[in-house]
This record gives C-alpha cells, structure tokens and sequence, in this order.
C-alpha cells in the first residue's frame, strides 16, 4: 500500500513579498493615514502593532488578503 509523508514549509519570500505590499496598502490607505501602524517580522515571530483593536484586526485581515494572494496559507499566522 503506497503512503506519503506531507511536509510543511512556509516560502518566507513570498511571505515577505506579501508583507511588503501589505505594508505598502496600508500607507496609501485614507483611514491609516496619520495612524501609527507597524507590521514586523523576526525569525518566526511577527509583531503588528496599532493603535486600537479595530485598526488592528484590519491589519490582520488585510495581512491574510495578501497572503492569500501571494499563495501563502494564512493559516500560518497565529
């Protein structure tokens, strides 16, 4: 009986390439203009920071959108 084994890795490129047009909509974007927003990634570990809850769960779904984009799971965001 064949099997298979599923390996999972993440293309941090893509990852990047989707991080930096997350970054750059969200400077072209009216309601973040003047709002102090910053999206980060060290390693494994990524650091969004906004100033309430709302602007910060935008953030994240539109980080999502882009990963999604660049066929990137969003599931890898936790």
């Amino acid at each position: 009986m064949p099997s298979f084994d599923l390996i999972s890795k993440i293309n941090y490129q893509e990852f990047d390439n989707a991080l930096a047009n997350c970054l750059r909509e969200i400077s072209n974007r009216f309601d973040f203009k003047g709002l102090n927003i910053s999206i980060e990634r060290k390693d494994k570990t990524i650091t969004t920071l906004a100033p309430d809850n709302l602007k910060l769960k935008q953030v994240n779904e539109l980080l999502q959108t882009h990963l999604i984009r660049r066929k990137v799971d969003p599931r890898v965001l936790s």
